[in-house]
């Protein structure tokens, strides 16, 4: 057999095998993640990547353990890592989707609130129906003691589809606003800022006296603000 035939054999025979390696060595990956044994799991992972640099699905899987081990704490936490990640995954396009879809079926906080954050900005269709289902209240269990709320993760994608200009979430921003919970008056109360119209502005103007406090701060009365600047161009203040 001629040496040319032999070597394309060779590596018709191989390029399976690489795909096969690849595949063993991310199911290692993933269960790694699912024992919490998350150096482990990021190590394994950043060699796939090195390796298949398209992989949208071991990318996630990395961000989501920088957020888990890193920036967990807190909503501002989150969101500063989120800032830096959103740039790497816009190479990812949509393929990015799927594995930031089964992100949020995951039952840390965190994870559910960077998986609302990443996929807003993707540029897709696709992802208006995963937020809005988020934005509905539809955030699926959480672990117990999870630092960011079931509240706090429906705002964010309330925030997110307002970012996006989605007018169709209107009604559910004003609902929330109507929320018990402050965090998610607040975040509604940004939203609307977004995508409202003049309609919208005695709604603000009402939220201006809304006596919620957190971390010394009258938060849903300074989101009205901020968003009544928006529409209005004016500066409301906030006693």
């Amino acid at each position: 057999m001629p040496t040319l035939q032999r070597c394309i054999i060779v590596i018709l025979f191989s390029i399976p095998l690489l795909f096969t390696g690849c595949t063993n060595e991310v199911d290692q990956a993933q269960k790694y993640y699912q024992m919490g044994r998350y150096e482990t799991a990021l190590n394994v992972a950043k060699k796939v990547l090195e390796k298949d640099k398209e992989n949208a699905e071991v990318a996630a899987l990395i961000w989501k353990i920088q957020i888990i081990t890193r920036y967990c704490d807190d909503v501002e936490s989150v969101e500063y890592a989120c800032s830096s990640i959103r740039e790497m995954a816009v190479p990812y396009g949509e393929r990015i989707i799927e594995p930031l879809r089964e992100a949020l079926g995951e039952d840390e906080g965190c994870i559910k609130l960077f998986a609302v954050y990443i996929l807003g900005n993707v540029d897709s269709p696709q992802v208006y129906p995963i937020l809005s289902e988020i934005a509905a209240g539809h955030v699926g269990p959480l672990k117990e003691g999870s630092r960011i709320t079931a509240e706090v993760i429906q705002g964010g994608a309330l925030i997110t589809l307002g970012q996006r200009g989605d007018k169709e979430a209107y009604q559910m921003m004003l609902d929330a606003t109507k929320s018990e919970s402050g965090d998610l008056r607040a975040m509604a109360t940004e939203a609307l800022g977004y995508v409202g119209d003049e309609s919208t502005i005695p709604v603000l103007e009402e939220l201006l006296k809304d006596p919620y406090t957190a971390g010394g701060k009258r938060t849903v009365a300074i989101a009205a603000s901020r968003s009544l600047k928006l529409l209005t161009g004016k500066d409301y203040e906030v006693e």
